[in-house]
């Protein structure tokens, strides 16, 4: 099956995107907290959880990190 992000950025002439890692360390409390928010598909506590541990670290990719 054909990527549909990149069928647009060869059709637009652009090099493919480059990925880039992100990884949290996390402790097993906040581990049990992201098993939680997901079997809720509690979208609020997963935007809460994202905020607190990975908006530091996104920046950072987005910076050339």
């Amino acid at each position: 099956m054909v990527n549909s992000k990149w069928v647009r950025f060869v059709i637009k002439g652009m090099k493919k995107p480059m990925k880039k890692n992100l990884s949290l360390v996390l402790e097993e409390s906040e581990i049990i907290e992201l098993c939680q928010i997901l079997m809720d598909d509690d979208a609020e506590g997963a935007l809460l959880f994202l905020k607190r541990h990975c908006r530091g670290k996104v920046k950072e990719l987005l910076e050339g990190g």
